[in-house]
Protein backbone atom coordinates (compact mmCIF):
# COMPACT_ATOMS: atom_id res chain seq x y z
CA UNK A 1 0.00 0.00 0.00
CA UNK A 2 1.14 3.47 -0.77
CA UNK A 3 2.16 5.60 1.77
CA UNK A 4 1.45 8.96 2.13
CA UNK A 5 3.46 11.86 1.79
CA UNK A 6 5.48 13.50 4.14
CA UNK A 7 7.29 16.73 4.63
CA UNK A 8 9.77 19.08 5.85
CA UNK A 9 9.06 23.01 5.86
CA UNK A 10 11.15 25.65 6.02
CA UNK A 11 10.73 28.62 7.72
CA UNK A 12 9.49 30.47 4.40
CA UNK A 13 6.34 28.09 4.55
CA UNK A 14 5.19 27.63 8.21
CA UNK A 15 1.76 28.70 7.36
CA UNK A 16 2.14 25.78 4.94
CA UNK A 17 3.08 23.13 6.98
CA UNK A 18 0.69 24.10 9.61
CA UNK A 19 -2.60 23.38 7.25
CA UNK A 20 -0.73 20.59 6.13
CA UNK A 21 -0.79 18.99 9.49
CA UNK A 22 -4.51 20.29 10.02
CA UNK A 23 -5.25 18.03 7.02
CA UNK A 24 -3.71 15.05 8.63
CA UNK A 25 0.17 14.96 6.93
CA UNK A 26 3.13 14.36 8.77
CA UNK A 27 4.93 17.80 8.44
CA UNK A 28 8.00 19.04 10.02
CA UNK A 29 8.69 22.87 10.42
CA UNK A 30 12.37 23.82 10.75
CA UNK A 31 13.52 27.38 10.94
CA UNK A 32 16.39 29.24 12.94
CA UNK A 33 20.34 28.42 12.77
CA UNK A 34 21.68 26.22 10.81
CA UNK A 35 17.69 25.14 9.47
CA UNK A 36 19.14 24.68 6.13
CA UNK A 37 21.95 21.77 7.35
CA UNK A 38 19.16 20.42 9.09
CA UNK A 39 16.52 20.20 6.93
CA UNK A 40 18.96 18.59 4.30
CA UNK A 41 20.39 16.13 6.27
CA UNK A 42 16.53 14.90 7.97
CA UNK A 43 15.47 14.84 4.44
CA UNK A 44 18.22 12.73 2.95
CA UNK A 45 17.91 10.35 6.16
CA UNK A 46 14.19 10.14 6.17
CA UNK A 47 12.79 10.36 2.79
CA UNK A 48 10.58 13.56 3.39
CA UNK A 49 9.96 16.12 0.51
CA UNK A 50 11.14 19.27 1.61
CA UNK A 51 8.85 22.60 0.53
CA UNK A 52 11.40 25.20 0.58
CA UNK A 53 11.39 28.89 -0.84
CA UNK A 54 14.80 28.91 -1.06
CA UNK A 55 16.40 28.30 -4.55
CA UNK A 56 19.85 27.57 -3.13
CA UNK A 57 18.72 24.70 -0.75
CA UNK A 58 16.32 23.28 -3.55
CA UNK A 59 19.15 22.78 -5.34
CA UNK A 60 21.58 21.35 -2.58
CA UNK A 61 18.65 18.48 -1.80
CA UNK A 62 17.58 17.65 -5.91
CA UNK A 63 21.99 17.70 -6.02
CA UNK A 64 22.09 15.19 -3.19
CA UNK A 65 19.34 13.14 -4.34
CA UNK A 66 16.44 14.51 -2.20
CA UNK A 67 13.39 15.56 -3.24
CA UNK A 68 11.98 19.25 -2.84
CA UNK A 69 9.35 21.43 -4.22
CA UNK A 70 10.09 25.24 -5.01
CA UNK A 71 7.28 26.79 -3.22
CA UNK A 72 6.18 30.49 -4.65
CA UNK A 73 6.87 33.17 -2.18
CA UNK A 74 3.48 34.58 -2.23
CA UNK A 75 -0.02 33.44 -0.02
CA UNK A 76 -0.79 30.20 1.61
CA UNK A 77 -3.49 29.57 -1.40
CA UNK A 78 -0.65 29.78 -4.22
CA UNK A 79 1.68 27.73 -2.36
CA UNK A 80 -0.85 25.14 -1.56
CA UNK A 81 -2.35 24.69 -5.48
CA UNK A 82 1.53 24.76 -6.72
CA UNK A 83 2.06 21.65 -4.08
CA UNK A 84 -1.21 19.62 -4.79
CA UNK A 85 -0.75 20.24 -8.46
CA UNK A 86 2.66 18.04 -7.79
CA UNK A 87 1.21 15.94 -5.27
CA UNK A 88 -2.12 14.64 -4.78
CA UNK A 89 -3.03 15.48 -1.28
CA UNK A 90 -6.72 15.19 -2.01
CA UNK A 91 -6.28 11.29 -2.04
CA UNK A 92 -5.26 11.50 1.22
CA UNK A 93 -7.57 14.05 2.85
CA UNK A 94 -9.68 12.33 5.75
CA UNK A 95 -7.79 9.20 5.69
CA UNK A 96 -4.78 10.54 8.07
CA UNK A 97 -4.68 10.59 11.60
CA UNK A 98 -5.47 13.87 13.47
CA UNK A 99 -2.32 15.94 13.55
CA UNK A 100 -1.37 18.67 16.24
CA UNK A 101 -1.23 21.73 14.06
CA UNK A 102 1.20 23.59 16.60
CA UNK A 103 4.05 19.99 16.99
CA UNK A 104 3.19 17.73 14.33
CA UNK A 105 2.05 15.10 16.92
CA UNK A 106 -0.50 12.80 16.54
CA UNK A 107 -3.54 14.24 18.84
CA UNK A 108 -5.60 11.27 20.96
CA UNK A 109 -9.38 11.69 21.08
CA UNK A 110 -10.37 11.49 24.31
CA UNK A 111 -13.13 12.55 26.84
CA UNK A 112 -13.62 16.05 27.47
CA UNK A 113 -13.93 15.35 31.34
CA UNK A 114 -10.01 14.13 31.29
CA UNK A 115 -8.50 17.45 30.31
CA UNK A 116 -8.26 19.63 33.48
CA UNK A 117 -7.52 23.30 32.39
CA UNK A 118 -10.82 22.76 29.59
CA UNK A 119 -13.44 25.65 29.81
CA UNK A 120 -16.44 24.53 31.29
CA UNK A 121 -18.21 25.22 28.54
CA UNK A 122 -16.27 23.20 26.24
CA UNK A 123 -17.06 20.21 28.33
CA UNK A 124 -20.65 21.04 28.73
CA UNK A 125 -20.65 20.94 25.13
CA UNK A 126 -18.38 18.22 23.74
CA UNK A 127 -18.41 14.85 24.88
CA UNK A 128 -15.00 14.10 22.98
CA UNK A 129 -11.94 16.35 22.19
CA UNK A 130 -8.89 15.79 20.45
CA UNK A 131 -5.24 16.24 22.83
CA UNK A 132 -1.85 16.27 22.12
CA UNK A 133 0.28 14.66 24.59
CA UNK A 134 3.53 16.09 23.47
CA UNK A 135 3.14 19.94 24.04
CA UNK A 136 -0.45 19.68 25.80
CA UNK A 137 -2.58 21.54 23.21
CA UNK A 138 -6.29 20.74 23.17
CA UNK A 139 -8.59 20.83 19.55
CA UNK A 140 -12.41 20.76 19.51
CA UNK A 141 -15.22 21.41 16.46
CA UNK A 142 -15.53 24.70 18.22
CA UNK A 143 -16.91 27.89 16.45
CA UNK A 144 -13.89 28.34 14.86
CA UNK A 145 -14.64 25.12 12.88
CA UNK A 146 -16.77 26.71 10.20
CA UNK A 147 -13.84 29.05 9.02
CA UNK A 148 -11.33 25.54 9.21
CA UNK A 149 -13.37 23.76 7.23
CA UNK A 150 -14.04 27.02 4.60
CA UNK A 151 -10.11 27.41 4.33
CA UNK A 152 -10.16 23.61 4.09
CA UNK A 153 -12.24 23.39 0.95
CA UNK A 154 -10.89 26.68 -0.75
CA UNK A 155 -7.30 24.82 0.11
CA UNK A 156 -8.77 21.86 -1.57
CA UNK A 157 -10.32 22.66 -4.88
Amino acid sequence: MEEPPSFIADEMNGRLARWLRILGFDCLYISGGNADNNILKLALKTGRIVLTGDKELYRKIIRRGGYAILTPGDTLENKFRYLKNKIDLKKWVGKLPHRCSVCNSILVKVPSSTIPDLPPSVKERFTYVWHCNNCGKTYWEGSHWINIKKQIKRLLT
